[in-house]
């Protein structure tokens, strides 16, 4: 999705090309309100993920004691986090040899028992480790409890890129639906001071009248939202 296609599908659907609004530039305040509500709004269910890696040598920089360290989380200019999704520890790092304990026996010829064994090894292993845990603090304070030592991962949810790149192919519908809720609501605050425009073409009557309700579909919307997102997030364990 990019956002020239997105605001000619809006001004499309709303039959904004064949009236002279009083706007001085109507592309630039679509623009605005999709970056600073619909953006913001549709994150807050659906992020962009990105994974970070931060090695024990990061960490020990760090604030850090028994029950937990405290990390700051690097984040690049005009992205945010929304919130962190998951922890979990690197597994080549569960042994310091890799992740069953030892390397491959390719040259053993009891290769198939060693790997049995190898992975017992690194199941009882695991299960002697704690379920991270961690606190969030907006916008890139961290705190994690329980981390005894290694390399871990963090699976971040940010916001979206203001260019809409980072919205997939399968989002694109949904993220329309609530940018034209969103613009119907900024327009209608709008123009609702204009009954009549005049034109070269003479005047012309606005009909916005089914702009008014934009702002009770939304909250309807994000009321659905509310009860199916956690749907698509992934189901966290503790052992």
């Amino acid at each position: 999705m990019n956002m020239s296609s997105l605001i000619s599908r809006i001004k499309t659907e709303l039959g904004l090309y064949s009236i002279a609004l009083p706007l001085d530039n109507v592309d630039s305040t679509i623009a605005e309100v999709i970056i600073s509500t619909t953006l913001r709004t549709y994150s807050q269910y659906f992020p962009q993920y990105e994974t970070i890696r931060k090695s024990s040598a990061e960490i020990e920089r760090l604030y850090r004691n028994l029950e937990y360290c405290d990390m700051t989380l690097e984040v690049p200019d005009g992205s945010e986090i929304v919130f962190v999704a998951d922890i979990y520890p690197d597994a080549t790092d569960v042994s310091g040899i890799g992740y069953y304990g030892a390397g491959m026996p390719i040259y053993s010829p009891n290769m198939i028992t060693d790997l049995l064994t190898a992975n017992v090894g690194a199941n009882l292993t695991n299960m002697m480790f704690p379920k991270l845990t961690w606190n969030f603090q907006y916008p890139n304070k961290l705190r994690v409890y329980h981390l005894y030592g290694g390399n871990i991962f963090i699976k971040c949810a940010k916001l979206h890129d203001k260019s809409l790149t980072s919205i997939p192919f399968s989002q694109e519908e949904t993220f329309t639906n609530i940018a034209i809720l969103d613009v119907k609501k900024a327009m209608y605050n709008i123009i609702k001071h204009y009954n009549e425009l005049e034109t070269a073409h003479g005047r012309i009557n606005l009909k916005i009248d089914d702009w008014a309700d934009s702002y009770n579909e939304r909250k309807e919307l994000l009321r659905e939202w509310d009860d199916t997102f956690h749907l698509e997030q992934k189901s966290i364990y503790f052992a």
